[in-house]
């Protein structure tokens, strides 16, 4: 799969910027939080609730983000409901008979869904710069408005 391409803003930021590879006709979505989609399950409203002011605080969400964020709720409510179902069956396997009578363990099929939902969740996760690895690709420096030299004079 090839890498995702990276947006100007972060280019910028992290000083890897050349004008060959900027886009001066990208769209530049309004900053904010969407409203949340009527659609969401319980689950996926509280994992909104709980991270949209989280990406918004960051400076990464925009208002054209609501979709993505939408399915990166829904994964996590998926991811939840997974890992629940194989909590309440206390076990990972379970044993089976083949046809010729010899005993076989099988893992449950939300092992592979939780494994599969895990893939995508880190997948929306780096979208949104909300893995130490993701924030660690770029270099934000201090914001203008931190003047150390006001400081002292005031």
């Amino acid at each position: 799969m090839a890498r995702p391409r990276k947006p100007d803003h972060l280019k910028i930021v992290a000083g890897t910027d050349q004008k060959c590879r900027m886009n001066p006709k990208a769209p530049k979505p309004k900053a904010g939080v969407p409203d949340a989609p009527p659609y969401l399950s319980d689950k996926a409203r509280a994992a909104w609730d709980y991270i949209a002011p989280i990406v918004r605080d960051m400076g990464v969400l925009t208002e054209a983000d609501g979709p993505a964020l939408a399915n990166l709720c829904e994964t996590l409510a998926e991811l939840r409901e997974a890992r629940q179902a194989l909590a309440d069956r206390q076990e990972l396997t379970y044993s089976t008979e083949t046809e010729s009578g010899s005993k076989i363990h099988r893992a449950y099929p939300e092992n592979a869904l939780v494994s599969d939902l895990d893939k995508r969740a880190k997948s929306w996760f780096a979208a949104f710069g909300l893995t130490p690895a993701d924030r660690s690709r770029v270099a934000a420096g201090k914001k203008e408005d931190e003047n150390p030299f006001a400081e002292f004079m005031s």
